[in-house]
């Protein structure tokens, strides 16, 4: 079984990061958290349901059923 040591894990992990470059790291991660962002911005009313807005813990509207978009 071979063995394996963190300082060379770390090494190549680095080696790794290096050869893809850094913009394209940064474009990855831009793209990810943007992903995330637009989807936690959609959300389901059921039909048999009534969805409350709240804005600061007050409700400030409801909206029906369907498919409706929001802030995070």
């Amino acid at each position: 079984m071979p063995t394996y040591d963190p300082e060379d894990i770390v090494d190549e992990l680095r080696k790794r990061a290096a050869a893809l470059g850094s913009r394209r790291i940064a474009a990855v991660i831009v793209a990810a958290l943007l992903l995330i962002f637009l989807w936690s911005t959609w959300f389901t009313v059921q039909p048999e349901e009534t969805g409350i807005v709240q804005r600061f813990g007050a409700v400030d509207r409801t909206v029906g059923p369907g498919l409706h978009f929001k802030f995070p």
